[in-house]
């Protein structure tokens, strides 16, 4: 199995119980999450050596998130222990009409207020098969940017192979869209490995997306993903159909230079919690391609580690290789005896 590094920021997760308006309990549940972390967790739990490189204070609550990721036999030897406080997001699950929401508290974490020059990527990357990164860090503070492009341009030239989910959170870049815009497009000209779709083209580039044919939509952003990311090998992206916040439809694309390849749509009714089925779809698409699986292959089972995230509680998707490929093999649903 490939040896994988996941570079970004780690977050408390304070989400409201049974679907109740936040703080209307009273009490709020709590996750150590991140979405390169979560990444990392669908990796590590597919059998992948999996190394998380990220800023966490040097007290009771870094140690706690530590020992979340050693549950989940992520490497954590190489994390910096420094600053006062870990970034923190709310969660309000929304249900029928209302939908889940977001309320984060990051700046001055320690992540934020990390520099660049703390990270010895030459050291950090030897012997990794592949860095995954995400748009999301690249919100975070300047430092987080010049990290996440230092780490790409290194890993380039020691031979790494780059994963990038261009990740782009609107709330995050307000009043800063431009700057947003210029260092995803930065990061991405080094990616073997992007997911983006429809939307992140038309953010990035400026084409307008054809709503009534996400395929087609999705194969002129993997055709401007691949003209403008000289490395470029594979985009992913999900198509997801929002019918109310308790149910979706999830299919998934998939495109190479010279192949492309979609899923069925599955029926996601009675959603547990959405949030991190698109890292579950990043780890799942990740894990078989390190593994060197042909296309159709990789977004079958890229959907289908999403679809059983959104069964789980929490950003992590706790599952197993086998545990997809059984849901790929049958109808689903049944008590397993």
């Amino acid at each position: 199995m490939a040896r994988i590094i996941c570079f970004g920021e780690m977050l408390l997760r304070l989400s409201s119980p049974a679907r109740e308006r936040l703080f209307q309990a009273g009490s709020l549940d709590t996750n150590f999450v991140g979405a390169e972390a979560n990444v990392g967790v669908t990796l590590s739990r597919m059998g992948n050596d999996v190394s998380m490189i990220t800023v966490l204070p040097d007290n009771a609550v870094g140690n706690a998130c530590c020992d979340t990721l050693h549950e989940q036999n992520i490497d954590t030897s190489n994390i910096i222990r420094q600053g006062e406080r870990m970034a923190i997001y709310f969660l309000e699950t929304g249900a029928m009409i209302r939908p889940s929401a977001i309320t984060y508290d990051r700046k001055y974490s320690a992540f934020a207020q990390a520099s660049e020059k703390d990270f010895d990527w030459k050291t950090l990357l030897s012997g990794a098969g592949w860095l995954h990164l995400s748009g999301i860090t690249l919100a975070v503070s300047e430092g987080a940017q010049k990290a996440s492009l230092e780490a790409a341009k290194i890993a380039r030239k020691m031979g790494v192979k780059i994963s990038f989910d261009c990740n782009y959170r609107p709330s995050l870049w307000t009043g800063r869209e431009d700057e947003g815009v210029k260092i995803i497009k930065d990061v991405a000209a080094h990616a073997d490995l992007i997911f983006g779709g429809d939307k992140d083209v038309q953010l990035l580039f400026g084409i307008t997306r054809n709503a009534d044919n996400p395929a087609e939509s999705f194969q002129r952003a993997a055709q401007e993903f691949f003209e403008q990311c000289p490395h470029l090998e594979t985009v992913c992206s999900t198509n997801r159909t929002v019918l109310s916040a308790d149910s979706n439809k999830l299919a998934g694309f998939i495109a190479t230079k010279d192949s492309f390849a979609q899923t069925k749509a599955w029926d996601l009714f009675n959603i547990v919690d959405r949030i991190g089925g698109g890292d579950a779809f990043a780890g799942g698409a990740l894990h078989k391609i390190a593994a060197g699986a042909p296309p159709q292959e990789i977004i079958d089972f890229a959907v289908a580690t999403s679809a059983i995230k959104h069964t789980i509680p929490g950003d992590f998707n706790i599952t197993s290789e086998a545990e997809v490929n059984a849901l790929l093999s049958s109808s689903g649903g049944d008590v397993k005896r």
